[in-house]
């Protein structure tokens, strides 16, 4: 019988932590990345110009790359349409 309350206390233990990890913002944030990075996340992305002008509007579900602070890339994975935008001010809103 005590092997079976350690068995169980064991048990207890490592789900409370692997909810425990999961639960933590950290974790959280690193699955929405690899499910962006996967399945993309439904978003609207508006570029401006240096004056601010809206230059394009981008709906849908994509994903985005940064390969510097100027460059950056949308890759649409409902037409896998990439389109690169380099020295706009671009801001990014979920839906």
């Amino acid at each position: 019988m005590p092997k079976f309350f350690v068995g169980l206390v064991v048990l207890v233990l490592v789900v409370a932590a692997t909810v425990g990890i999961f639960m933590m913002p950290s974790t959280q944030n690193k699955l929405k990345h690899i499910k962006s990075s996967v399945v993309g996340i439904e978003r609207v992305a508006t570029v401006y110009s240096d004056d601010g002008t809206e230059i394009a509007k981008f709906d849908g579900k994509f994903k985005i790359e940064q390969e510097s602070p100027y460059k950056t890339t949308f890759v649409n994975l409902d037409t896998q349409k990439s389109v690169y935008i380099s020295g706009g001010i671009t801001i990014i809103e979920e839906k």
